[in-house]
């Protein structure tokens, strides 16, 4: 193990990189947005509707695209210029909000609209994810790209951890129409940090029209659809890459729906309002920094990144099984920050081994693979919410951490392989 030293080391490099530095702050903006969004609209439809159901709704349609486009987001990682894909897809994400707070000033704002803007913002974040983790591998390579995730990890939980808080308080202080401005705020300074990146010519990539010999659409449908199936052969070749998908499938399945049936549980089971509940959600975004922080300082020298993988999923559908059933705000807060220091093990480590054990021409499209493993979630929300309805809240997130567990400890049991050292070249 590392000391002190090298370890803050570590965490500080990463940063000296000035394009390192505006993705990082892009990405933190960008997960503001989308937290406070999904936080927002939440509370809207909870108010409007009453009905959990439609709660769990607004997940589903805000990652339903990851699960339908990942594998073209990965393909296209792979094939264009990343710094451009960020750019455009995350353009169209301000216009889209832009537009929906202009209508929701007006009163003009119909439940329909709700899904259609997340869906929107959805679509953006499939397309552009392979990118933004691939690009931390151009820079780093396998030697710092642990803290590179980590840190980028620490960014997403700090707003995760601030953009509830902040949208609560502005509700209360507000209300839910005069709190959308924030949303295309985090949306545009995202954007304006992607304008500051420069890539040094060692890390360019090759546009589509490279790889075809004519501009014939149904010849570049063919060759991205080639491409694709060509990617899932080689992801379901590799037994480790695999296992880490699968976990990934059960962990957005069963795990992550509770972020949208944290609102329900606040406001019927701990008895709080929208400040607190904001609070609540923070608590998970404190301990996805504790997480982050040690994984940026010891991570790279920490082979047996599986370990932390497997465990840090555990770690959270523990720590979900006995919030499910918490009738205490304090001991909620405190589930809350385990459940997010298990979330950082989880989220640094499934696409950190990924990229490192992938190879190069085939590490977007297996990045984009993650991102259709992700993209389960809205049937998580669906499955949640349906069985949120029939039973209880607490009863369907305490039913998920069951069958989560169990599908995990039975995947690690059987990839043996995830136990022992992530490096370069180490088959399955």
């Amino acid at each position: 193990m590392p000391n002190l030293t090298n370890s803050s080391n570590k965490i500080i490099l990463p940063f000296k990189n000035r394009n390192f530095r505006c993705l990082w702050l892009s990405n933190m903006f960008t997960v503001n947005g989308q937290t406070a969004q999904m936080t927002l609209l939440a509370w809207f439809i909870l108010e409007e509707t009453n009905s959990s159901f439609l709660v769990a709704l607004i997940g589903t349609f805000s990652f339903a695209p990851s699960f339908m486009f990942g594998t073209l987001g990965g393909y296209l990682a792979d094939k264009v210029n990343r710094r451009t894909l960020l750019v455009i897809v995350q353009f169209v994400t301000v216009l889209s909000t832009v537009i929906f707070m202009i209508l929701f000033f007006q009163d003009l704002i119909e439940s329909w609209y709700v899904y259609m803007v997340v869906f929107i913002a959805g679509f953006s974040w499939a397309l552009e994810f392979s990118s933004r983790r691939a690009i931390n591998h151009d820079l780093f390579g396998d030697s710092l790209v642990t803290s590179a995730i980590a840190l980028d990890g620490f960014g997403m939980q700090f707003s995760r951890m601030l953009a509830p808080a902040v949208t609560g308080i502005l509700i209360s202080l507000l209300s839910i129409e005069g709190s959308y401005f924030i949303i295309p705020l985090f949306y545009f300074l995202s954007l304006f940090c992607i304008f500051l990146i420069k890539f040094d010519e060692n890390i360019k990539i090759k546009s589509i029209d490279d790889q075809i010999d004519s501009f014939n659409i149904l010849k570049v449908i063919k060759n991205i659809f080639n491409d694709i199936v060509l990617g899932v052969k080689y992801v379901n070749n590799h037994k480790r890459i695999k296992s880490v998908i699968l976990i990934t499938v059960f962990m957005n399945l069963l795990f992550y729906p509770y972020l949208q049936i944290v609102p329900v549980i606040a406001r019927d089971v701990l008895l709080v309002d929208a400040d607190l509940m904001g609070f609540l959600l923070a608590a998970a975004g404190v301990g996805g920094l504790i997480g982050s922080i040690f994984l940026a300082g010891f991570g790279p020298d920490y082979k047996f990144k599986g370990r932390i993988y497997i465990c840090g999923s555990l770690l959270g559908t523990f720590a979900l099984l006995l919030f499910a059933f918490s009738e205490s705000y304090i001991l909620s807060v405190i589930l809350m920050l385990l459940i997010g220091v298990g979330a950082s093990g989880f989220g640094v480590m499934q696409t950190t081994i990924v990229m490192i054990l992938s190879d190069k021409e085939r590490r977007g499209i297996a990045l984009g693979i993650v991102t259709v493993a992700i993209g389960c979630l809205p049937f998580g929300f669906l499955f949640t919410g349906i069985i949120a309805t029939i039973r209880t809240p607490s009863f369907s997130l305490g039913l998920n951490a069951v069958i989560c567990s169990i599908l995990i400890i039975l995947i690690s049991i059987s990839t043996r392989s995830l136990w022992y050292k992530i490096e370069r070249h180490n088959k399955s």
